[in-house]
């Protein structure tokens, strides 16, 4: 089992990247903690190209994305290396610093789309924390999207 002082630390630091190559993401850890991150809440990828990618499950990032802050989770993007700006990594960044405006959902690419379809539904059902005044609660992340909306947009090239 994963010793508790270090599983959240690094599935926030999962969470806010698609993929992460494993040397990067494991340097100055405890090697015992990340393997048995990798073995409990992540998956093994070979891409076409033969490269190793690992990234966190699915249902992973989504506990992670309901349970821990979004300052926390800003706070570990802001700390992760250079990663390449693939659709779906820059969705997850533009999700984390605050989503889009009616008019950026409008011209969103076909590619743009699907990728917000996929870091929509990682977001779906979140639980955000708050504190207003001194007093704290739990709100429902209401996505400003409809993901209706979103999966037209993003199957417009497709034929069915």
């Amino acid at each position: 089992m994963t010793p508790p002082a270090a599983a959240p630390d690094l599935t926030s630091r999962a969470a806010v990247l698609v993929n992460f190559d494993l040397a990067t993401f494991a340097a100055g850890s405890d090697v015992a903690a990340v393997l048995a991150f990798l073995q409990e809440r992540c998956q093994r990828t070979v891409t076409p190209s033969g490269q190793v990618i690992w990234n966190l499950t699915d249902r992973e990032r989504r506990r992670c994305l309901a349970k821990v802050p979004l300052s926390d989770l800003r706070a570990a993007r802001d700390g992760a290396a250079t990663v390449p700006q693939i659709p779906v990594q820059a969705a997850l960044d533009q999700s984390l610093a605050g989503g889009w405006t009616a008019r950026e959902l409008e011209d969103l690419t076909p590619e743009q789309a699907r990728a917000l379809s996929v870091v929509a539904a990682w977001w779906l059902l979140t639980k955000l924390r708050f504190t207003t005044n001194g007093a704290s609660g739990v709100a429902t992340l209401a996505l400003p999207i409809s993901l209706e909306a979103v999966l037209r947009r993003a199957c417009a090239s497709c034929s069915f």
